[in-house]
């Protein structure tokens, strides 16, 4: 099984669709899905792709720092630049960086 997106009411509309009724106990009838019944709806679910932030680094000359293009969010390096120490996503907002500002 994948560690996919889905839509929680979309899941929820299948889930009630495709539920059947249930006896709790000697009285009470009630809709519902077992555990393999519900396994198997999301498994059926269709699943989602999240559109990817992407980004830049942006250099500021001013105070010698780094600025994500994407959440505008500061990032300090002691040297270098961010390609130089592995940072091709920004680490506050997850954007990945597609390309990177001159120093």
């Amino acid at each position: 099984m994948s560690d996919d997106l889905i839509s929680r009411q979309a899941t929820i509309d299948f889930i009630k669709n495709h539920s059947y009724l249930v006896r709790y106990d000697g009285n009470s009838i009630e809709q519902g899905m077992t555990v393999t019944g519900i396994e198997q709806a999301l498994n059926e679910m269709p699943s989602i792709q999240p559109k990817q932030k992407t980004g830049r680094w942006i250099y500021m000359k001013d105070c010698e720092d780094w600025f994500c293009s994407n959440c505008k969010d500061i990032f300090m390096l002691l040297e270098g630049t961010p390609k130089d120490n592995d940072y091709n996503y920004c680490p506050n907002c997850g954007a990945k960086m597609e390309s990177e500002g001159e120093k």
